[in-house]
């Protein structure tokens, strides 16, 4: 099971919607491009995506502590 995998599961128990599960699929492959192809990277770019997906990551953490406190 990959990274992205784990976001399509969370999605079919529906821990998450359609629209998050497909944002963080998407920043799972970029984190692969970044572990292995980190040389190629512009630093200006990465800057650029780290600022428009935060609020992503926060809301996929908000989901993962209520599901914890339960």
């Amino acid at each position: 099971m990959s990274y992205s995998d784990a976001f399509e599961v969370l999605k079919e128990n529906r821990i998450i919607d359609d629209k998050l599960a497909g944002r963080l699929k998407e920043m799972a492959k970029f984190r692969n491009f970044l572990v292995h192809r980190y040389a190629f990277v512009q630093k200006e770019k990465l800057v650029e995506i780290v600022k428009q997906d935060i609020k992503d990551i926060e809301e996929f953490v908000r989901i993962v502590l209520r599901l914890i406190k339960k």
